[in-house]
């Protein structure tokens, strides 16, 4: 029942509007040579995503530590294997020269299409999650299953 709930939590996608963004996202920009080339000027701030990349989300401490509470011993095992699968997708993104944006799930993100359609996404229900966006369709929630296909297909990445 705690790992579903995890797992639940997981792929929840809180909500997707065209309101206005917070501020308060608090995000980073992963610096690996891998995922970024260093003549590439990003067009990033905190609130405001207009190019392809995955969004690694974290949950806040405050988050954790109410899941450490409530999943008791079942924490630490569940939390190795989502680090893993996260360890596992930010190497399969840096292979293929994806840029890695590491976030806590706090705030809104909006994400500008070339088309210049916005999606705003509330982070709040977010826990340990990845959100792909290719920079012309709206960004999509991966999940464990498929994983790889999904990116490619969703990045049209060449096989």
């Amino acid at each position: 029942m705690r790992y579903t709930l995890i797992i639940i939590s997981f792929f929840i996608l809180v909500s997707c509007t065209n309101e206005n963004t917070s501020k308060n996202s608090h995000a980073s920009v992963s610096t690996d040579s891998n995922s970024i080339k260093q003549n590439q000027s990003l067009s990033f701030s905190a609130h405001d995503i207009s190019f392809p990349c995955a969004v690694i989300l974290s949950p806040t401490k405050k988050i954790i530590d109410s899941l450490k509470n409530f999943d008791g011993e079942d924490f630490d095992t569940e939390f190795e294997e989502i680090m893993l699968f996260t360890s596992d997708a930010k190497k399969y993104f840096e292979s293929h020269q994806i840029k890695i944006i590491n976030m806590t799930s706090k705030g809104n993100l909006k994400f500008h299409t070339t088309n210049n359609k916005d999606t705003i996404i509330n982070l709040a229900g977010f826990y340990w999650s990845i959100l792909l966006f290719n920079g012309k369709d709206a960004p999509i929630h991966m999940g464990r299953s498929d994983f790889y296909i999904e990116v490619d297909d969703y990045m049209n990445l060449k096989k």
